[in-house]
């Protein structure tokens, strides 16, 4: 089975913009951008691989998820080219899951989780200004974005014999 999502939402957003007035100095303004909702990913999808064999008591599943890159954090600040929100990238999860009936009563089952061991990578799509860069070399390996945060999970795995009434 497969199911896929596209979802296309925008939401004008008043964002503080500080930045220098070469009469007044220092100072800020409200502007307003266009972003997706919080939290709300344009492609979301799903493709499960399904193994059912009732005479042999066997019963498979195979199971891939995504969800596209969306708005972790809102920030109240930004810039006529960009927002400072927080993005999570897009992920892909797989996880498989068995479980053997064992005569009437038993079965021993599995489940084993993010086999990918993917990620959760927080990002600001913002340009790392030189300071940045100095001060935090890994964070600003690319020129259109800073990680904000990376965090890795690991895989689970269970596995366990039930008893059947």
């Amino acid at each position: 089975t497969y199911t896929y999502t596209y979802t296309h939402s925008n939401i004008p957003t008043v964002y503080k913009y500080y930045y220098t007035d070469p009469v007044v100095g220092e100072t800020s303004k409200l502007i307003t951008r266009d972003r997706p909702l919080q939290g709300q990913a344009e492609h979301i999808g799903n493709v499960s691989l399904l193994y059912k064999d009732p005479k042999s008591g066997i019963d498979l599943q195979l199971a891939a998820i995504y969800t596209g890159k969306h708005i972790y954090y809102l920030s109240q600040y930004g810039t006529p080219a960009n927002s400072m929100d927080y993005w999570q990238r897009g992920t892909t999860i797989l996880d498989f899951s068995g479980e053997k009936t064992l005569g009437r009563h038993f079965s021993v089952y599995v489940k084993l989780n993010n086999l990918l061991n993917t990620p959760d990578i927080i990002e600001m799509y913002f340009p790392p200004t030189a300071n940045i860069k100095k001060q935090f070399p890994d964070a600003a390996q690319r020129n259109d974005r800073i990680l904000v945060e990376k965090k890795r999970f690991g895989q689970t795995y269970l596995a366990g014999i039930r008893y059947h009434l």
